[in-house]
């Protein structure tokens, strides 16, 4: 998948952001028994962008 640069960059600082929150709320025990899937799930969520190019 290819974004433009502006795009990428917007779609970058958005998952880093949602994946941080989500990690930081499983490892601190925020979504109950479902902290540590939470948790997984926001790592992978901030590394998405890493299978994403961009055109520029």
């Amino acid at each position: 998948m290819q974004l433009s640069p502006r795009v990428y960059f917007a779609v970058d600082r958005l998952t880093k952001l949602v994946g941080l929150l989500a990690l930081a709320g499983g490892i601190g025990g925020a979504f109950g028994s479902l902290s540590p899937v939470v948790a997984i799930a926001g790592a992978i969520v901030g590394v998405a962008t890493v299978f994403v190019e961009s055109s520029g």
